[in-house]
């Protein structure tokens, strides 16, 4: 299977941006056809989102910042920003079934500030 060029994909893509409706519709199936040709889905060519680095979450955790409970406000907060990243389109089966955990730790009282300082990084990460 050949392989596509980055360069040459990214200057087709930028090309749908342009103000000339012939151009990016060209464009556009300039790179259907190297797609096709190369063999490469739109789910292998678009990358999913990096997951947020365990090394991101391990302070808070140090911190026993996971131990602490959560205002009312925080409450709210953490439920507002887990339902925000659920609505998100785009992020891997294992990070969506995370946020549902980390939805139903919530619920339970099992979740602290640690627990909402790693669901803000990863909204911020995401969007």
């Amino acid at each position: 299977m050949p392989k596509m060029d980055r360069s040459v994909l990214i200057g087709l893509l930028k090309r749908l941006e342009g103000p000339d409706e012939k151009d990016v519709f060209e464009a556009a199936r300039e790179v259907a056809r190297r797609m096709k040709e190369s063999g490469v889905s739109w789910d292998e060519l678009l990358a999913p989102p990096a997951p947020v680095a365990a090394e991101a979450i391990e302070p808070a955790i140090q911190e026993g910042g996971a131990d602490k409970l959560l205002s009312a406000a925080e409450t709210a907060e953490a439920r507002s920003e887990i339902e925000a990243l659920l609505a998100t389109s785009g992020i891997s089966d294992a990070t969506r079934g995370e946020i549902v955990d980390l939805r139903g730790d919530l619920g339970a009282g099992r979740f602290g500030r640690g627990d909402l300082r790693y669901v803000r990084a990863l909204r911020a990460r995401l969007s």
